[in-house]
């Protein structure tokens, strides 16, 4: 391993690259917690904090501490380094923008009825232009 000159570290991109490595171990506790059927109130033990503060750990209102994200991998069995892959964050994202781009998308595949008020039956309504 080669030492970075601090000339050459970028804040930002630091910052960022952190960013996505938090949120992604936030992200893995809560698919290890389901994975595995383990409640956030089983992790009050080995972390040593309260509900609350499991809570506010894993909504990103308190910062992980290296030791919280060691004790994590350990109660899961896991490395450290599972914890921050972010693979399966990244496509949970990918999926989410991809469903929501659907949503708002004016030429909805699906089509649209309305209630006939002489009939009072279900009727496809002409798409609109």
């Amino acid at each position: 391993m080669t030492a970075i000159e601090p000339s050459e570290i970028k804040d930002d991109s630091i910052n960022g690259e952190a960013d996505i490595v938090e949120r992604a171990i936030r992200y893995n506790t809560q698919r290890y917690l389901s994975l595995l059927n383990i409640s956030q109130n089983d992790l009050t033990g080995p972390l040593g904090i309260t509900k609350g503060a499991v809570s506010q750990l894993l909504t990103g209102n308190s910062k992980l501490k290296f030791r919280q994200v060691y004790i994590l991998a350990r109660t899961f069995g896991v490395t450290i380094e599972d914890l921050m892959d972010p693979t399966y964050m990244l496509k949970s994202e990918e999926l989410s923008r991809q469903l929501m781009e659907n949503r708002r998308s004016p030429a909805s595949t699906l089509p649209h009825f309305f209630v006939m008020p002489e009939t009072n039956r279900l009727a496809l309504r002409a798409p609109e232009c």
